[in-house]
Order: C-alpha cells, then sequence, then structure tokens
C-alpha cells in the first residue's frame, strides 16, 4: 500500500505510479490500475498500465471476468 501522505505524491502524478512499481517490483504492463477517476485512469495508461475505469460494481466484475481474474 503506498500512502501519497508518507510519499509526498499524489494522483494523478506519474511518479506516484512509478513508487508503486518500484514498490511492488514489477512493470506497468503487467499490471491492472482500477480507479473511479479519468485523469488517474489517463496517467496509468500512459505509463503501461492496463487499466479499468470504476463506473459500478457490475462494470467491474464484468471487466475483471474478461482478464480472467475473476
Amino acid at each position: 500500500m503506498i500512502l501519497s501522505g508518507e510519499v509526498k505524491l499524489i494522483k494523478p502524478e506519474p511518479a506516484i505510479f512509478e513508487a508503486c512499481l518500484q514498490m511492488v517490483g514489477r512493470p506497468a504492463e503487467v499490471c491492472l490500475f482500477i480507479d473511479d477517476s479519468l485523469p488517474n485512469i489517463v496517467t496509468a495508461r500512459s505509463l503501461g498500465f492496463d487499466t479499468v475505469h470504476f463506473e459500478s460494481p457490475e462494470h467491474l466484475k464484468s471487466e475483471l471476468q474478461a482478464r480472467q481474474l475473476l
């Protein structure tokens, strides 16, 4: 978990996404980012993350099933 107050970074700044990748030791291309804020989705996508723009629980379930994560 990354707490913005601890790392002094906030979304949608690319640096917070990069800090997350460093923490988990994975490239963006193998990570899924889920958020209800479109600016955050745009930044994550530009960095190579797979993204889901959260609109509803049903939509999220469908997206996760499509990725065979559920």
